[in-house]
C-alpha cells in the first residue's frame, strides 16, 4: 500500500467508527409508555400500555429483541359513564432487530416469520418514508428536519404529512412504537412517555415535545428489606411503579408485578424459595421462608 493511501485509510476507518457509535439506541431498559383509542363499531376502547424489551431471540440467524406490553384496554360504551369492562394486557408483540449499520429498525410482528422495515432513521429533506408498520402515510415526504436534546443526546426529528406527526431518531414515531403518521377516522395513538433505565427521555410525544426533570438520584440496585419475607418486601421508594419479573430457581417466570408506595412487591402467594426480582436494569435475590 502506497504511503500517502494511509491517511485517507485511518480517517475511513475513524469515520466508520463514529458513524457506528452512533447506533445502539435500544436498550434492554427501553420503555414505551402509550395510550391507544378507538372504536370498533360498538364499543369505544380507551388502552394504556408499557412495550418492553423481553430478552433476546434469534431469527434466521439474527439477534432480535423481543417486545412484550403489558397495561389495560378499558371498554366503554357510546355516552357511558361506567366502563362496561377492564381487560388486562399481556401479550407478546413481536421481535426488534436495530440494523446500526443502516440506522433502520426491523420488526417480526407476532405469528409472522418475515421482517418488515419498522423506521429509518437515516432521513433527508424530501426523502419519501418508508417502513412505518404499514403505513397509510406511504409515499409522504420529509418536510423539514430538526434536533431535540433527550437525555445525553441530540436526535433528529422528521416531519411529515399534514396532521404535524414526526419520527423521533432511535425512539419511534409520535404516536408510538407501532404509531403511524395517518391514523384511522376513529383511532387515536400517543407516545406519551419513553424511558431508559428509570430517566424518563421524552414527555407526551403527541403535543409539543418537551423533556421530562431529571429524575431523583436513587442507587443503581435496590437493596430488598425484609429479606428474607413472607408477605411485603420493600425495594425503595425510587423504584415505585417498576414493572418486574419474578423468576424462581430455575430461571422460570413466575410473576409479572407492578412495584407499589415504597416500592414494595407482596412475596405471600410464592412457595417458599429462592426468587430473583428482575426489574428493567437490575435484578436482586430474595427468599420466600
Amino acid at each position: 500500500m502506497r504511503r500517502q493511501h494511509l491517511p485517507l485509510l485511518l480517517a475511513s476507518l475513524l469515520l466508520c467508527s463514529v458513524a457506528r457509535s452512533q447506533g445502539f439506541w435500544l436498550q434492554p431498559s427501553s420503555t414505551w409508555h402509550e395510550t391507544y383509542a378507538y372504536f370498533d363499531g360498538t364499543y369505544l376502547h380507551h388502552a394504556e400500555f408499557d412495550i418492553v424489551l423481553d430478552g433476546d431471540t434469534t431469527i434466521a440467524n439474527q439477534t432480535y429483541h423481543q417486545l412484550r406490553r403489558y397495561g389495560t384496554d378499558t371498554t366503554w360504551t357510546i355516552g357511558g359513564t361506567v366502563p362496561v369492562a377492564i381487560d388486562p394486557l399481556d401479550d407478546y408483540l413481536g421481535a426488534l432487530r436495530e440494523d446500526t449499520v443502516s440506522d433502520r429498525w426491523w420488526v417480526v410482528f407476532e405469528g409472522f416469520q418475515n421482517e418488515e422495515l419498522l423506521f429509518e432513521f437515516a432521513l433527508a429533506s424530501g426523502q419519501v418514508i418508508g417502513g412505518t408498520y404499514g403505513d397509510c402515510a406511504e409515499g409522504y415526504t420529509v418536510d423539514a428536519i430538526d434536533s431535540v436534546a433527550i437525555g445525553s443526546s441530540w436526535r433528529h426529528r422528521y416531519h411529515a404529512g399534514p396532521w404535524s406527526g414526526y419520527i423521533i431518531e432511535g425512539i419511534g414515531m409520535h404516536s408510538g412504537l407501532f404509531g403511524r403518521l395517518c391514523l384511522g377516522f376513529e383511532e387515536f395513538g400517543c407516545l406519551r412517555r419513553y424511558a431508559v433505565g428509570g430517566d424518563t427521555l421524552v414527555v407526551d410525544g403527541c403535543q409539543e415535545l418537551t423533556l421530562a426533570l431529571p429524575e431523583p438520584a436513587r442507587s443503581p440496585v435496590p437493596s430488598p428489606f425484609p429479606n428474607p419475607a413472607t408477605d411485603r418486601c420493600q425495594l425503595g421508594e425510587a423504584f415505585t411503579g417498576e414493572r418486574i419479573l419474578i423468576l424462581d430457581a430455575t430461571g422460570r417466570v413466575v410473576a409479572h408485578e407492578r412495584l407499589e408506595a415504597g416500592g414494595s412487591v407482596d412475596l405471600h402467594a410464592l412457595l417458599p424459595g429462592l426468587y430473583v426480582l428482575r426489574g428493567p436494569d437490575w435484578q436482586v435475590r430474595v427468599i420466600r421462608p
